[in-house]
């Protein structure tokens, strides 16, 4: 159903006519769903709808009784591969889920910055979108929290490595935990809010256990800026529930004045029970993503079309996840010039796209935690298009993750 391509650059002039045809195809960023050929020429999106004219020797990838949809957007995972203890390469990961977009949240910082610019993101297929982290030395080490003090947190280093990639970084990233930050994290949260406001980009916040109340965390944010790892137990410290499972007021109140919500599955980020006991209660995070890295893709993550059929096996739809993989995800990112036309299939776009398809059978699936849940239907992802090309990769093999040294399990667990 595909081809292995080289590296494709964005509304490659050389990619060959396609049609896809006969999906159903769902984009929220324009309003569609209906059932629709989707024309792809040069690169682009020339036409969706019927009856309108295929040159001739175009080629035709049938898409009846399945999904099409703008390339899916992973807001967070890490792809930093050979540069950090926990990345993965992109394009094994990404195109054979679907994903042509994948956000690197804050595994480089500005000491290291040049080497994922040069060696992976310049390399991969996969748009990789990065946010820098706020300490400089990223996501090398996950033996030591790289912000147990502010040694490594410099915002001129932070303005000088956005205004020399300002074509390329989204915004940045910091990690607030028990282990992370520990006594420091209220002085991390401050030079990180600091940072963004020098730079002029989004903040995105890990949380989960870190020693701040998540209200004081919120009131630090700003529209745009992006909280992740949402659904955790509700029995975390310090996360979005109060001590009776109940949604904390300031949850609701940040969500409504902008601040995105992200789930961020992680290998120790998403729990079932957390994450219906919020379903229940009406909320819904604003973007799905995986958290993926060295240690999750082999369980329970894999993937971000598996992370979407846990949330479609815990009573979100179709027509509610969709958005959160495309539409949401470039919101974050329309600043961004790197990001430029992502997220929908409208005439004239960038032709970057994904066909799914709802499995029904029976299926298992597995939290952060180890908790599972049966369901009868999963999304999978059938084929990828990235930049008007076709493009298949095989099977990811097992990764042959680095193995933790003594005493930081519970580090690599917290995503």
């Amino acid at each position: 159903m595909g081809e292995v391509t080289a590296p494709a650059a964005d509304a490659a002039a050389d990619a060959p006519p396609l049609l896809v045809a006969g999906g159903r195809v769902i984009d929220p960023a324009a309003g569609l769903d209906a059932v629709a050929d989707v024309l792809l020429l040069e690169g682009r999106v020339a036409a969706v709808g019927d009856g309108f004219r295929v040159p001739s020797g175009t080629r035709v990838l049938d898409a009846t009784d399945r999904l099409v949809v703008p390339g899916l957007i992973d807001l967070h995972c890490h792809v930093y591969w050979g540069g950090t203890m926990i990345g993965v390469e992109p394009d094994p990961l990404c195109l054979p889920a679907g994903v042509t977009t994948a956000v690197d949240l804050g595994s480089a910082g500005a000491d290291n910055f040049a080497g994922l610019r040069r060696f992976v993101i310049e390399a991969a297929t996969t748009r990789v979108i990065p946010f820098l982290h706020v300490a400089s030395i990223g996501l090398v080490n996950q033996g030591v929290g790289e912000l147990r003090d502010n040694a490594y947190a410099s915002v001129d280093k932070v303005v000088e490595t956005v205004a020399a990639n300002r074509d390329l970084i989204a915004g940045l990233k910091v990690r607030l935990g028990n282990w992370i930050s520990g006594p420091n994290t209220a002085a991390a949260l401050d030079v990180a809010c600091a940072a963004r406001d020098a730079a002029g980009v989004p903040l995105a916040v890990h949380v989960g256990n870190q020693p701040l109340p998540l209200p004081d965390v919120l009131a630090a944010l700003r529209p745009g800026d992006v909280v992740t790892h949402i659904l955790r137990a509700p029995d975390t410290l310090n996360g979005i529930f109060d001590g009776r499972a109940r949604l904390l007021p300031e949850v609701w109140a940040a969500q409504e004045r902008g601040v995105i919500f992200d789930v961020g599955h992680g290998s120790g980020s998403f729990a079932f029970e957390g994450a219906r006991r919020a379903i229940e209660q009406g909320f819904r995070p604003n973007t799905i993503s995986t958290d993926a890295y060295a240690r999750n893709v082999d369980g329970p993550v894999f993937d971000l079309p598996t992370t979407m059929s846990k949330l479609l096996a815990l009573g979100l739809t179709l027509e509610e996840i969709i958005p959160r993989v495309t539409a949401a995800p470039a919101a974050v990112l329309a600043a961004c010039p790197a990001a430029a036309g992502i997220g929908s299939l409208r005439a004239g776009g960038l032709a970057d796209l994904a066909v799914l398809e709802v499995v029904e059978g029976a299926f298992a699936f597995r939290d952060s935690l180890g908790g599972t849940l049966e369901a009868g239907r999963r999304i999978r992802a059938r084929a990828t298009v990235r930049a008007g090309r076709l493009v298949h990769f095989p099977p990811r093999a097992p990764h042959a993750a680095p193995a933790p040294a003594p005493g930081t399990e519970e580090r690599y667990a917290q995503g």
